[in-house]
């Protein structure tokens, strides 16, 4: 064989000698990407760093370039609309337990409530997921991941515009087969005013929210795990009915 060819081989075949498997959950079981029935967007840590923002819902519209309404400012209600099946046809688990909200006449889960900051990992399934999931996943699934005691810890503060800073810190540890996370995260803005007119009140409609998380998972046996995750979050935000003259409230 001519020296000449091998080159040519290697560069062909280096993928596969290279490449790792990427496993997702599309299945409810542990499954290799390429095996998987369905179209899945995966958005990892580091993706979910560079988005430069703790909004799920600004981590989901930068990187899966997802159809995402928001009625008003951060903090305000969210929907997702997949495959342009309505916003209560999407799914969201976070470490296997839905968040959809039972009580709500649509089922739908306000994206807007969720912190990313302490997620490891977002897989986006889109299309019919009924047969796994339930009717709740008729336009598709998101499944969240929190992160694990082998994470990275992390520490950020960030300024922005119309006196914006916002905060967060992420810990984790190993103990033996036990790993802990946990992290607390701040938002605080002072907003600006809706009103467009010459004579608006000027009347800034700001929020500020904080939450922690805390999560812990135990190994039972080499692939068997049981955990425990709770998180909290509370959320101040001033809203207006409208802008233009009239209707910018400063109540």
């Amino acid at each position: 064989m001519s020296f000449k060819v091998i080159p040519v081989l290697f560069y062909l075949f280096s993928p596969l000698i290279f490449a790792q498997a990427i496993y997702v959950t599309a299945d409810r079981i542990k499954t290799k990407e390429s095996e998987a029935t369905a179209k899945i967007i995966i958005i990892n840590q580091e993706q979910i760093k560079n988005t430069h923002s703790d909004q799920l819902v600004d981590v989901l519209k930068q990187n899966a370039n997802l159809d995402i309404i928001k009625s008003g400012p951060n903090g305000s209600t969210s929907s997702i609309f997949i495959r342009g099946t309505e916003a209560s046809h999407t799914l969201v688990i976070l470490d296997g337990a839905v968040l959809n909200d039972p009580s709500n006449p649509s089922r739908q889960f306000d994206l807007s409530k969720l912190n990313a900051s302490n997620l490891e990992r977002v897989e986006i399934i889109t299309g019919p997921q009924s047969i796994l999931y339930g009717s709740n996943a008729i336009g598709g699934a998101i499944i969240l991941t929190s992160k694990s005691g082998i994470s990275r810890d992390s520490i950020a503060i960030q300024i922005d515009s119309h006196n914006s800073l916002s905060t967060k810190f992420n810990q984790s540890n190993q103990f033996n087969d036990h790993d802990i996370n946990w992290g607390l995260y701040t938002n605080y803005s002072d907003g600006y005013s809706a009103s467009k007119d010459s004579n608006r009140l000027n009347d800034k409609d700001g929020n500020k929210s904080y939450g922690l998380n805390f999560s812990i998972m135990s190994k039972v046996k080499q692939n068997s795990r049981y955990g425990f995750t709770t998180r909290f979050q509370k959320e101040n935000m001033d809203l207006d009915k409208g802008g233009g003259p009239g209707t910018d409230d400063h109540n």
